[in-house]
């Protein structure tokens, strides 16, 4: 839409630092745990299951090793999850009793505003994905037709 004959202005986006830390994932499993993860502590904010996890829990591992142990940690900071040990038989260690490290969600913190952030890191992470698998078929099949013009390309110029 323009008025008065002006072109809309464009203004650069800046990212805030949860966005920078949500786009350093390269993991669509991590990004979408992250979204389980907060979603639960947004929408059940006095229920204490949902405001830590293990450390060692085997979706957090494969997440961890799918994108770097700094990225989802320095993502999980971001959203205002820290990393804490707590001892066996501690308040806090859980129904099992059994002591480790946990990712603790801080009191307040948690919101859907943080879920909707990492839903549009997810969407931006599959439109990255999208382009890159063109430009990788694009430059196979360049490649592949070598200095001569593919047959498709010779008759689109014939038409």
């Amino acid at each position: 839409m323009t008025y008065a004959g002006y072109v809309p202005a464009k203004i650069a986006s800046v990212k805030t630092p949860l966005q920078v830390a949500l786009l350093a994932l390269e993991s669509e499993a991590a990004l979408e745990l992250l979204s389980t993860l907060c979603r639960n502590a947004a929408c059940a904010p006095a229920d204490p299951k949902y405001r830590k996890v293990r450390a060692t829990n085997s979706r957090v591992a494969a997440a961890c090793d799918a994108c770097g142990v700094e990225a989802f940690e320095a993502a999980m900071g971001a959203l205002g999850w820290s990393k804490t040990t707590i001892a066996e038989g501690e308040e806090g260690a859980g129904a099992a009793g059994g002591g480790g490290e946990f990712f603790v969600l801080a009191p307040g913190k948690g919101t859907m505003a943080q879920v909707r952030e990492i839903q549009d890191a997810v969407t931006e992470f599959k439109r990255s994905s999208r382009v890159k698998t063109v430009r990788a078929i694009s430059s196979r099949s360049n490649l592949a037709s070598g200095t001569e013009e593919s047959e498709d390309a010779k008759r689109i110029k014939e038409q």
